[in-house]
């Protein structure tokens, strides 16, 4: 034997930090406010845990609406930031993961100025 110890094959499919929320998704400004019908930026970063593993493509985000509305973007790379673009007032969440990979995630609720639906 070399004394080396055999590659447990589920550790390195399945790490403890598989399906975790390690994405960080915020507002460009700390102190800006969301309107209803007016851009709103969001910056995404990864936590410094992950950052020497990356994230592969594909990617999903998701942007729910408080009236019960989903709007599903896909994408082939991790964007450095989002755009919300509220259709209503109220609490919105913005979610993105790592469709395959690690299946790494990340949300963010945003609450938006303006009327709700009706």
């Amino acid at each position: 034997m070399s004394g080396v110890d055999p590659s447990n094959t589920a550790a390195e499919m399945f790490p403890d930090d598989f399906g975790a929320e390690v994405i960080v998704i915020e507002p460009l400004e700390a102190d800006a406010k969301a309107r209803a019908f007016e851009p709103f930026p969001l910056v995404v970063s990864l936590g410094t845990a992950q950052q020497g593993n990356g994230l592969a493509p594909p990617f999903e985000v998701v942007f729910a609406s408080p009236s019960g509305g989903h709007e599903l973007v896909e994408l082939a790379d991790l964007p450095l930031a989002i755009m919300l673009r509220a259709q209503e007032g109220g609490t919105h969440r913005v979610t993105l993961r790592e469709v395959a990979h690690n299946r790494w995630w990340g949300s963010t609720t945003v609450d938006v100025i303006g009327d709700p639906a009706r």
